[in-house]
């Protein structure tokens, strides 16, 4: 259920740009998800149909992004992204001995609004 804490906090976000900006109404979001951030934007969306219910984002689109995983070998050295979820190796050497450096966030990246 961590979807819904993360959905407030996408909520506020926007909310909190808007006020500063005084914005009529926030209609669309932008959001970067991780591949590892373990939100489901199925989830989000729906929450936040019931969380902005009454504020200034009430019917906003969400559109997600995904962001890149970026690892840092431990075998080979190497800087490099990866692209699936399922058993993550490094795509230089095939190693599974990495540090994710990059990959599990959620960030508002843009807002748009009147």
């Amino acid at each position: 259920m961590h979807e819904m804490a993360a959905t407030e906090n996408i909520l506020s976000i926007a909310l909190k740009a808007g006020e500063e900006n005084k914005v009529g109404r926030i209609n669309k979001i932008n959001i970067e998800l991780g591949m590892y951030s373990g939100l489901l934007p199925e989830f989000v969306i729906k929450y936040f149909a019931i969380a902005s219910e009454g504020t200034k984002a009430e019917g906003a689109e969400l559109v997600f992004m995904d962001e890149p995983v970026h690892i840092k070998c431990n075998s080979c050295g190497a800087d490099s992204e990866i692209f699936k979820e399922s058993e993550p190796v490094c795509p230089i050497c095939g190693s599974s001995d990495f540090r994710m450096i990059q990959g599990w966030d959620v960030r508002v990246k843009s807002i748009e609004a009147d």
